[in-house]
């Protein structure tokens, strides 16, 4: 992913072996290309089925989609769209066309998730943190030799020195940093995570302390709900928190209150991986495909390793109620929410987590905001509240 190790005595052979394991993947990737990857038809047309367009909440039936060169040329009723002779015509009634979908948190460290994001509906990702070397030349075969996969927007990791520091590309001062900005951007990567130079996203480094004083130096983007939702207590000193701060103290409406405004004011977007945290937080041995029933249905290569889940005691794992808590504190003890650990619950929560960050933050998840850019539009209303995408 974004780590690499060596037997003391061979650090000067490390280049040879990444040089070796980029091209192994690159070449498995073209495999995968001349195996899996149909001729394009100059037009292809897909009819009869029901659209979403992204654009808005109406879903229109029996439509017609014409591709021409790889590009959508036109959209309209299946009865009024005139398919061109000899194009490559497709039945879809029946079923449902809509947009590529975005995975705004990926670590795509091996080619085997080409294939398995293009047959989830995945058409782009956003790579938070991997190793520059394969990272590059992925993202370009796919967008430059034709190579299948999503389109891949890179951004860059970087951390401090120390064991507890993450990934392998570091910086120590001032001018360190600015060196590893310069590197990315010059391999065409558009986030750093963690520090400045290009927009900004990642964890709440711990030098920086709260989540508010991360914002106010400049991250645009936070990465996970465990480590920036300390922002509803601004007053206290994130590392006296606990890892369960969210279930061991009361949060007032009035505190996400504050939290929606602050939020809403520096137009930050919130990259929240609940269902990471759902994952993490299941009791010890719980079986992957448990949660993901269809998780076989990808490469061996991609879950094998995540088969039976670290997880947490069944004590822990009934201490879920940290969604459960900022859900009450905005309801007014009014809704219902899950408190006691069943697998079709876990199922049930992942179904309406999104819902939670949108009506209690105020803020599209932001597996449904373009990373690059984006403006604000307020509401009166609380559930109105939101960050749209410029795209």
């Amino acid at each position: 992913q974004f780590r690499e190790m060596v037997r003391k005595g061979y650090e000067e052979a490390l280049p040879f072996f990444v040089a070796g394991n980029v091209e192994e993947q690159m070449s498995t990737l073209s495999d995968y290309t001349a195996d899996l990857q149909e001729e394009r038809a100059t037009i292809t047309a897909l009819v009869g089925g029901d659209l979403v367009d992204g654009l808005s909440d109406i879903t229109r039936s029996a439509m017609t989609v014409l591709i021409a060169d790889g590009r959508i040329s036109e959209i309209g009723p299946a009865d009024e769209i005139v398919v061109p002779e000899g194009a490559r015509v497709i039945d879809v009634t029946g079923k449902t066309l809509l947009p590529g979908l975005w995975d705004m948190h990926a670590h795509s460290n091996q080619v085997q998730w080409a294939p398995a994001y293009l047959a989830g509906g995945i058409t782009t990702i956003r790579d938070l943190g991997n190793e520059l070397e394969f990272a590059t030349a992925f993202r370009d075969a796919i967008a430059l030799n034709g190579a299948m996969g999503p389109d891949i927007l890179l951004g860059g990791m970087v951390d401090g020195a120390g064991i507890t520091g993450n990934g392998v590309i570091r910086a120590t001062n001032a001018e360190e940093a600015r060196a590893v900005v310069a590197l990315y951007y010059e391999h065409g990567y558009k986030q750093v995570k963690i520090y400045t130079g290009m927009t900004v996203s990642g964890h709440v480094p711990r030098a920086v302390g709260n989540t508010i004083a991360a914002v106010e130096s400049g991250m645009d983007q936070l990465n996970h709900r465990g480590l920036f939702l300390s922002i509803v207590f601004p007053d206290m000193d994130p590392s006296k928190l606990g890892g369960l701060y969210l279930a061991e103290n009361e949060v007032s409406p009035r505190q996400v209150e504050a939290a929606i405004d602050f939020l809403l004011e520096h137009e930050t977007v919130l990259d929240p991986t609940i269902s990471l945290d759902l994952i993490r937080n299941l009791p010890w041995g719980t079986p992957v495909e448990t949660v993901e029933p269809d998780v076989t249905q990808i490469a061996y290569e991609l879950w094998e390793g995540k088969r039976f889940l670290a997880g947490v005691s069944p004590e822990r794992a009934a201490l879920m109620t940290s969604i459960e808590r900022v859900c009450r504190s905005w309801q007014g003890q009014t809704m219902s929410c899950p408190s006691t650990v069943s697998i079709e619950k876990w199922r049930r929560i992942m179904s309406w987590a999104d819902s939670l960050l949108s009506m209690s933050f105020g803020l599209q998840p932001s597996s449904q905001l373009g990373p690059w850019g984006w403006t604000r539009r307020r509401g009166r209303l609380k559930s109105e509240r939101r960050l749209t995408s410029r795209f």
